[in-house]
């Protein structure tokens, strides 16, 4: 399992898109790991795999419901993304990619995170990418901390989950 996911990283990074700053989604990869369970891979062409990550922060966001909506009604889907996240994700694509209803959809929801990651973050550090997703690029320790808690939380129950 090591080696594909250290092979879909050098694809990953050998075949970045020219694309304006997007990229597109490789396919589901499926392979066996040592006890020939079958387990998706899935990742992005900039070859990080922020799965575990993003499946936290929809725990702590909304319980993994796409259909969610934040009380004051400006966060929206399981990632919870504000119109301010879509149009940044825009303006790095170069073009109007992404729409407010995809924000709905769990698979354009994520395209969005890793362009934030991308651009934001480009050492894939994974408290720097829970604490620009709380508060922006330019996040407060301080304000970020609860929050912080709250995915490294879920975060680790993931991890473990899988070993």
């Amino acid at each position: 399992m090591r080696i594909l996911k250290r092979i879909i990283v050098f694809i990953g990074i050998v075949s970045l898109p020219l694309t304006l700053g997007c990229f597109t989604k490789i396919n589901d990869i499926e392979s066996n790991n040592e006890e020939n369970e079958t387990e998706k891979v899935n990742t992005f062409h900039y070859g990080y795999d922020w799965s575990d990550l993003i499946y936290a922060i929809s725990e702590i966001e909304s319980k993994h419901d796409t259909t969610a909506i934040s009380r004051n009604k400006r966060y929206y889907g399981h990632l919870q993304i504000s119109m301010i996240m879509v149009k940044e994700a825009n303006q790095i694509c170069g073009t109007k990619r992404y729409t407010s209803n995809d924000r709905f959809n769990k698979e354009k929801s994520e395209e969005i995170f890793y362009l934030i990651q991308r651009k934001y973050n480009p050492k894939n550090n994974v408290e720097k990418a829970i604490r620009i997703w709380n508060d922006g690029p330019k996040y407060s320790i301080r304000k970020t901390n609860g929050y912080y808690r709250k995915v490294m939380k879920a975060y680790n129950r993931r991890l473990e989950s899988n070993t």
